[in-house]
């Protein structure tokens, strides 16, 4: 799809477009009969009264500004398993907390009961940039999932020495007994330093909306 002279990959909006129409019932499905639709038939059959639909496609832009740096720390207790936290955004109500939690969870493969959100400390996620305009959640989401994914692959390496599968408790046991770190910390910016390949830093999204209106006019 190009847009303002740029590329946008993945962009479904012509997909939501047929589907938001559909679920509206003012289009032809392909595999269904004709469905109901209360517009298209009245113009030819009403003199005065002209009816019609309104659809406006809305698209946002959502680039991550370059001055934005956070940082994230992952860290899994032998004790019994459970995942600690700690990531330089701000929690204000927004949700960022139960986001990070749930991509902990879904990355590690773990219960969210197993999943705790420390406090932000300037000491363990120093020189984060402030947390606004909707940018922090997710920036925090992927350096969260970067720590996760590291972790994973170092007990996924440890469990393949093993002769038999491990559940979680007992597979982070017996890790930490054989040295292996279950501490992962990830700094995470936009700028494409050198060392940093694109894969380092979140895809710039774009979000938007379909309103529809019904419109009826008089000649």
């Amino acid at each position: 799809f190009l847009l303002h002279h740029f590329l946008l990959h993945q962009f479904l909006l012509h997909h939501f477009l047929h589907h938001h129409l559909l679920l509206c019932h003012f289009i032809l499905h392909p595999s269904l009969p004709l469905v109901f639709n209360p517009i298209i038939p009245h113009p030819q059959d009403n003199r005065w009264r002209k009816r019609g639909l309104s659809v406006t496609p809305l698209k946002y832009d959502f680039p991550f500004p370059p001055f934005l740096k956070y940082a994230a720390q992952v860290s899994i207790y032998e004790q019994d398993g459970s995942v600690a936290i700690c990531h330089g955004g701000i929690e204000m109500g927004q949700g960022i907390n139960t986001k990070a939690a749930q991509v902990a969870a879904a990355t590690l493969g773990v219960a969210m009961d197993l999943i705790k959100v420390k406090p932000t400390s300037s000491f363990t996620v120093a020189n984060s940039t402030v947390t606004g305009a909707s940018y922090g959640s997710d920036m925090i989401s992927h350096a969260v999932r970067k720590c996760c994914e590291r972790l994973k692959q170092r007990l996924d390496d440890f469990q393949k020495t093993q002769k038999a599968q491990l559940e979680w408790p007992q597979l982070v046991k017996l890790a930490l007994l054989m040295d292996v770190d279950l501490t992962e910390r990830y700094w995470l910016t936009v700028h494409h330093s050198p060392g940093l390949t694109p894969q380092s830093c979140p895809s710039n999204t774009s979000s938007g909306g379909l309103p529809a209106s019904r419109l009826r006019s008089t000649s």
